[in-house]
């Protein structure tokens, strides 16, 4: 019974981790998408402002609304009035950097999330969160660029080590799901066994060694090689291989037994 409830306990504890990591890294991943999608457009608006600037500069209706002493890239664009056309765009690099923040921000929030259930995944201790002012100079807009993308590299670091450890999770869990259910069986077992007075000393080896075949059946089934097409998951597979091992067993048996008369068919025929 002692067993049962460690069993029980451990498939609560690695099922919450995987399932965590793994939802949050699928999240991860599709704020990267998104983002990425949205950086080249970043980058075009600051080239496209950059030219106007440098426009704007060679124009002597305009020249005296810009610094003469800075370039289209540290011209403060916070102050300055600009045609309407300029103003537009600049508008829309500033919607676009506060997306870029905010994907970068969750981002963070979630490989932090990912961090406290996986302490082997390094959290991200030096990250600064994004300014929710607007950038003052294109220069700073293309630095704020440049940090997304040393962040997204920090975040796919931590991701590829999640992706590690959830790996093995996966395939430390169908092996106690599997041993859960042989404990499942054996508990029930003994409960029958106590009933008909036929419990024997030999009774608890033969109870362990159907524990250790359960979290094997548990394994072969957990990574979908026998049973296919049931509509079940592979949690549940191996939980069901691990309390009815001897179908599991069976299956192989007779698997190895087609290879084997293959063989000797083979054989015969040459």
């Amino acid at each position: 019974m002692a067993l049962l409830l460690v069993l029980l306990a451990l498939v609560v504890l690695f099922g919450y981790i995987v399932s965590s990591a793994d939802a949050l890294s699928r999240e991860i991943r599709e704020l990267i998408a998104h983002a990425d999608g949205v950086a080249p457009q970043i980058r075009a608006d600051i080239g496209s402002i950059a030219s106007d600037l440098a426009k704007l500069a060679l124009d002597d209706k305009t020249r005296g609304t810009l610094d003469p002493s800075k370039s289209a890239l540290d011209q403060n664009i916070i102050e300055t009035t600009f045609p309407a056309e300029v103003s537009l765009k600049i508008m829309q690099l500033r919607e676009r950097l506060q997306i870029l923040y905010h994907d970068t921000d969750t981002m963070y929030q979630k490989i932090q999330a990912i961090s406290r259930v996986m302490p082997f995944v390094p959290t991200m201790a030096d990250y600064d969160k994004g300014e929710l002012s607007p950038v003052p100079t294109l220069r700073d807009a293309t630095s704020n660029l440049t940090a997304y993308f040393v962040n997204r590299r920090n975040v796919n670091e931590r991701l590829q080590s999640a992706w590690t450890w959830i790996t093995m999770y996966n395939g430390f869990v169908p092996m106690l799901l599997g041993a859960l259910g042989a404990s499942t069986y054996v508990v029930r077992l003994i409960s029958e066994e106590i009933r008909a007075t036929t419990f024997s000393r030999t009774s608890p080896i033969r109870h362990v060694m159907r524990i250790a075949l359960g979290a094997l059946a548990g394994v072969i089934i957990g990574f979908g090689g026998i049973v296919t097409g049931t509509g079940l998951s592979s949690a549940a597979l191996a939980f069901i291989a691990g309390y009815a091992v001897e179908p599991v067993f069976s299956t192989l048996d007779g698997i190895a037994e087609k290879f084997r008369t293959s063989r000797e068919d083979a054989a015969v025929g040459k």
